[in-house]
């Protein structure tokens, strides 16, 4: 039995460890315990400890230029349910997400009026004289009359109006222009082929007159033979050859 003064053999603890301190300080004669390191991501690099500067990331920029995705910034990656945002891509010409606004519309007149007229007044001469050679071959010599086809005068307002309509675009001056001169084509459209079919007449009896001259010189006898057997019907369509020249006038200033 060893005295209490004796040396216990292990350390005097009797062959058994030491109990451990209280608080987590090292034992007397053992070297102190580095405390461990927070493990770091896989492949990113130490960060250093608070107080130190931090070190910018990715190459620097040069003054004056926006930051490039890659250089130090992550890509943005869309929230779950959010499609991924595209580039900019710039729109057609017009287009609102780029290009430039089209070109106003021209809204008033265009072209040149006078050249405008004189081809109204071109066409009224052209169109009535074929109009008066269609207006002799509808002379019916059994009934002694004309047949009648009224609408023919659509036709004849609509063909002198082709010329003011493209020369001179929303110009209501030439409009009323072409309409004059499509009421004119159907009406001296009409005497000079009644003058024409009395002439036809007058040379079966020996009697040689032109058309011209019995237009000018039986005047009265022409007109007499043009208003035999008319109607309301005629002298409306004669009225809506003119509607038909403002009507074609209007249709090419709508479709340019």
């Amino acid at each position: 039995m060893s005295q209490p003064w004796q040396q216990q053999p292990d350390g005097g603890h009797g062959g058994q460890q030491p109990p451990q301190q209280p608080g987590g300080y090292p034992q007397y004669g053992q070297p102190p315990q580095q405390p461990q390191q927070p493990q770091q991501p896989y492949g990113q690099p130490p960060q250093p400890g608070y107080g130190y500067p931090q070190q910018p990331q990715g190459y620097p920029q040069q003054p004056g230029q926006p930051a490039q995705p890659g250089q130090g910034f992550p890509h943005q990656q869309p929230g779950p349910g959010f499609p991924p945002q595209q580039p900019h891509q710039p729109g057609p010409y017009g287009a609102p997400g780029g290009g430039f606004p089209p070109p106003p519309r021209p809204s008033g007149p265009t072209g040149n009026p006078g050249l405008a007229i004189l081809a109204g007044l071109g066409a009224m001469l052209v169109v009535g004289f074929v109009y008066a050679l269609i207006y002799n071959g509808l002379y019916d010599e059994e009934a002694d009359t004309f047949r009648q086809m009224p609408y023919l005068s659509l036709l004849v307002g609509a063909g002198v109006a082709v010329g003011p309509a493209f020369l001179a675009k929303r110009n209501y001056l030439v409009w009323g222009f072409a309409a004059v001169f499509a009421v004119l084509a159907s009406f001296g459209g009409e005497l000079y082929g009644t003058a024409m079919a009395i002439s036809d007449v007058f040379g079966q009896f020996g009697e040689s007159k032109s058309a011209i001259e019995m237009l000018f010189e039986e005047f009265d006898f022409v007109w007499d033979v043009w208003e035999f057997d008319r109607d309301f019907v005629n002298y409306l369509f004669l009225l809506l050859s003119g509607g038909a020249a403002v009507g074609v006038c209007a249709s090419v200033s709508r479709r340019s």
